[in-house]
């Protein structure tokens, strides 16, 4: 009754159609070469049956159509590799019943994509199956990477499936620093998934190494930036070298690019802040191939909370990048008017400052004699005067050429007039109160501001030549502390 295949007692008039019916009756009656036909991809009724989970097709076509077991599809799949990816885990363990060897090769096979079993049942979060055949084949089976070099490590790390990458690396701890066809090793996946146990586990117990780059120059902190992962990118920071906030990548980008790109206000909060305020302004400034500095890659994303705190923390909105535009052009590019009116606000108060805190000409000392100096106001730097503002004459003995260098040097806008006698702006001087405590807690109000105006004749000391220049260069020192504070 098997070959009569055709006979009107069957409702099948195929073994596909037996098998997705689960028609037991039907699928005894066919013969062999029934059994064994393979539809349009290449598929066999034991590749349907495994798919559908329908365990007793699936030892009915193993013994009757065995050689089916290792049929390939034009994906490359045999039925076990199907069953896998459709989480059929009694369906891979069936297929997987028989002889050891024969079952091994089977585990082998990989589809055009390089996959094989093991990973793909990792890559379905099924770690029922994934344990099981990690029992079963051991860590030949766990090596075997994908045609990009992927391992099921890999796949693991970049889900987040803590307990694969324990029992994993138990098996054999090369593969936590293997490399994948872009020169990543599992914990870069880990990073870029944002599983910070998993990256823990895989540095501290597998021993994987925290200072591996990829192909194109990409350290951990670069992914763990341009993911935006906050909390990695302090743990990285905190074990790693000093300078690994600067490592660059091939495109000469690093962290701080990373970050401004993605826009992660608090990873730009925690690199920034292992910088000294000196310093921030120079590294706000380096750029990436592109010429871009990190305040250009947050304008190329819109990203403008990340602007504001960059330009609060020392960038310059005014740098060009290689195709000549400012952070703002791009915004404006982009259309984030927001984000430009802010370039353009923090671009005039540079300006601005420029222009306050412009040098002075060089005064020739040897020429001057007899001039006085205060505690408070000497001719390296002078008072920015506000509406409260008065000029107070001074009867200082100056030769003309301290004069003229001063008249030339100081324009009608910066409220400075220059005559004979000299006259300098002093701003209003009002009390102030500073209030403080000793260790008793006692609290004290200093009242003792000078009110009036002190024309500066009497109990002056002065001053050689040799204290002149003296004090010159400490006040001058004192401005360039005060004004990179002020920046």
């Amino acid at each position: 009754m098997r070959d009569a295949f055709s006979s009107t007692n069957n409702c099948c008039n195929s073994a596909f159609k037996a098998v997705r019916s689960n028609h037991i009756q039907c699928l005894t009656h066919m013969n062999k070469r029934d059994l064994e036909q393979r539809d349009i991809s290449g598929q066999t009724p034991l590749h349907v049956a495994a798919k559908l989970g329908f365990l007793q097709a699936i030892d009915l076509l193993q013994h009757e159509a065995p050689a089916t077991q290792d049929a390939v599809s034009v994906f490359g799949e045999n039925p076990a590799l199907v069953a896998a990816g459709e989480g059929q885990t009694p369906s891979v363990e069936l297929l997987f019943s028989g002889n050891s060897k024969h079952a091994f090769a089977r585990a082998q096979q990989r589809d055009i994509n390089g996959t094989t079993v093991l990973m793909a049942a990792v890559a379905r979060g099924n770690n029922d199956l994934a344990l099981w055949l990690l029992r079963r084949f051991g860590k030949k089976l766990a090596m075997l990477p994908n045609n990009f070099r992927m391992l099921p490590l890999h796949v693991a790390a970049a889900k987040g499936n803590i307990e694969f990458i324990r029992n994993a690396v138990k098996c054999d701890r090369r593969m936590v620093n293997f490399r994948d066809q872009f020169g990543c090793t599992p914990v870069f996946y880990a990073i870029q998934g944002g599983c910070f146990n998993c990256v823990r586990l895989l540095v501290e117990k597998g021993g994987a190494d925290i200072c591996i780059v990829s192909n194109k120059g990409q350290s951990l902190l670069h992914v763990a930036c341009l993911a935006g992962h906050a909390h990695i990118v302090r743990w990285i920071v905190n074990r790693s070298a000093a300078n690994v906030i600067l490592w660059t990548t091939k495109d000469n980008v690093n962290a701080i690019h990373c970050a401004s790109y993605n826009g992660s206000v608090a990873a730009l909060h925690i690199l920034l802040h292992t910088i000294s305020h000196k310093c921030r302004r120079q590294i706000l400034a380096l750029r990436d191939s592109g010429g871009n500095t990190p305040l250009h890659l947050t304008a190329i994303n819109n990203h403008t909370d990340a602007a504001q705190y960059l330009l609060e923390s020392g960038a310059e909105p005014l740098l060009l990048n290689n195709g000549g535009q400012t952070a703002e052009a791009i915004a404006c590019i982009r259309k984030n008017y927001e984000l430009a009116k802010l370039l353009s606000y923090w671009k005039e108060r540079k300006q601005k400052k420029k222009e306050w805190f412009s040098p002075l000409v060089a005064i020739d000392i040897p020429h001057i004699d007899n001039v006085y100096s205060s505690d408070y106001w000497s001719t390296s730097n002078h008072t920015i005067p506000n509406n409260s503002s008065h000029v107070m004459p001074i009867n200082i003995a100056a030769p003309p050429l301290l004069q003229q260098n001063s008249a030339s040097k100081y324009s009608s806008k910066d409220n400075f007039t220059i005559s004979s006698p000299v006259e300098v702006i002093v701003g209003e001087l009002r009390p102030i109160t500073y209030i403080a405590s000793d260790e008793g807690g006692r609290i004290y109000e200093d009242h003792s501001i000078q009110t009036d105006c002190d024309s500066l004749r009497a109990a002056t000391k002065v001053l050689d030549e040799d204290e002149w220049k003296e004090s010159l260069a400490a006040v001058a020192q004192i401005d360039r502390v005060l004004q990179e504070i002020d920046a």
